[in-house]
């Protein structure tokens, strides 16, 4: 049944769809608050720092940011220097970008393998 084992179906209604669920590791049928992908800059910081959640194990599935000024036109973001910390359940990943002067909206994207 797509509406409880689909991808994007949430069947705890706990905001994250079952594909998130299943790239950070937590499970979809257990409401769960634990932060999965996260924003920081300091007002003085040159940078934006990203990180997010990703198991170990999960080639199947592929994660890349984007970033756009009207939400209309996307463009893919170069992270380089990602750095993985271990030593939790999930291993937490980290990188940072450049801040511009205007504002931008980012997104993380999801795909994957089709069978």
């Amino acid at each position: 049944d797509e509406a409880v084992s689909g991808r994007l179906a949430d069947p705890d209604r706990d905001g994250r769809a079952n594909i998130w669920e299943y790239v950070s590791g937590s499970k979809p049928e257990v409401v769960d608050r634990q932060q999965v992908f996260g924003l920081a800059a300091d007002r003085d910081d040159e940078r934006v720092h990203i990180d997010w959640t990703k198991r170990e194990g999960v080639d199947d599935i592929h994660m890349a940011f984007e970033s756009s000024s009207d939400l209309q036109q996307w463009e893919a973001l170069d992270l380089q220097g990602v750095e993985v910390q271990l030593g939790g359940p999930v291993p937490r990943h980290s990188a940072s970008i450049p801040r511009e002067n205007q504002a931008r909206y980012l997104r993380a994207v999801l795909t994957w393998d089709q069978p």
